[in-house]
């Protein structure tokens, strides 16, 4: 069970069925900051079980960009994954995460993102290489996979 720590902000307790537990540091930052780098979203398991993937705030200087971060369920912090502006749609059987490259505007400013590059892309299972899947049109956004 992957259960969302509300004290302190931007952890994740992973609790398993024997009755261990693990915490996970995944957010950059801390709650009630300029930009709330405490915050994460869109976390999901690995199809294995071992891993899970976050995104979180990954650079807010000086604007905001979004981060994929990546841990394994026994580590205490998750880890940068990928380039900044990918937000993680789901993970494939074999290690690689399906994720979207979006130029969001939060709080009135976009950090230096290409919205070029907006479209859906494969991204290596180290995070180091994406290939474009696919491109959507303007303000359009995957929802779901079958």
């Amino acid at each position: 069970m992957i259960c969302r720590q509300l004290n302190p902000q931007g952890r994740i307790e992973v609790r398993s069925p024997s009755g261990q537990h693990n915490v996970i540091q995944v957010s950059s930052g801390v709650d009630g900051e300029r930009y709330d780098t405490g915050g994460y979203t869109r976390v999901a398991v690995s199809p294995d079980g071992k891993r899970l993937m976050a995104v979180r705030i990954g650079s807010t200087d000086p604007m905001l960009n979004y981060q994929l971060a990546v841990a394994d369920l026994t580590s205490s912090s998750a880890m940068p994954f990928g380039p900044l502006d990918y937000l993680s749609d789901t993970w494939l059987p074999d290690g690689r995460l399906v994720a979207d490259h979006w130029c969001a505007a939060a709080f009135g400013n976009a950090g230096a993102c290409n919205n070029s590059l907006d479209g859906t892309y494969v991204l290596g299972a180290d995070g180091d290489s994406h290939s474009l899947l696919f491109k959507l049109t303007q303000f359009a956004t995957v929802v779901g996979y079958v």
